[in-house]
Order: structure tokens, then sequence, then C-alpha cells
């Protein structure tokens, strides 16, 4: 599932990086925010197998939340969405990133 999730934040927020401005289309924030929890749950959860697989997938996760970071970070600066949201978001992707380097 670890995967196909992935897939699908990669996609959405490269449909979002499209747009012409910041202002044209809002940061994809539901799919990175689940993808973080639950990268986050299962790399201070899981068995040691779960965690390798977590371990595997970590430069496709680092790919998504360097994507995502660009997008909040153009989005702040345009003011073209609510900050508190954004600011909340990150934070999820931050904890799932600094998870996943726990697998190492």
């Amino acid at each position: 599932v670890l995967p196909q999730l992935i897939d699908c934040c990669e996609f959405h927020l490269c449909w979002a990086n499209a747009g012409i401005g910041p202002g044209i289309c809002p940061v994809p924030l539901v799919l990175p925010v689940l993808l973080s929890r639950l990268v986050c749950t299962l790399a201070t959860n899981g068995d040691s197998m779960v965690r390798r697989h977590i371990l595997m997938l970590v430069p496709a996760f680092l790919a998504i939340a360097d994507t995502f970071a660009e997008l909040v970070i153009a989005r702040l600066q345009a003011q073209a969405a609510n900050s508190a949201d954004l600011l909340t978001a990150s934070q999820a992707v931050l904890d799932a990133t600094i998870a996943a380097a726990g697998t190492w």
C-alpha cells in the first residue's frame, strides 16, 4: 500500500506544481499528511521487516517531502494560502522525515 500512496502523492504534488502561478492551484495537504502519518506510525511501531521496507522507500518519500516543501514555500511567499494549515501539514511531513531517518 505504501508505494501506491507514494505514487498518488507524487502525482498530486506534481499536478499542483504545474500551475502557472502560486495562486492557481492550492497545495495538496491531505495526501502528504496521510502519507507522513503512516510513515511515522510504521517507523515507530513496526517490526524490523516493516522498517526495512520503509528504508527502501525513503528516497521516494524524501522526494515527496522536498516537492511539498517547495510548494509550501512558494505559497507562503505569495501569501496565497492559509499559513496555519500549511505550517501544520509541514510539521507532519517533517515528523515523518525524522521518523524515517530513525530507521537507519
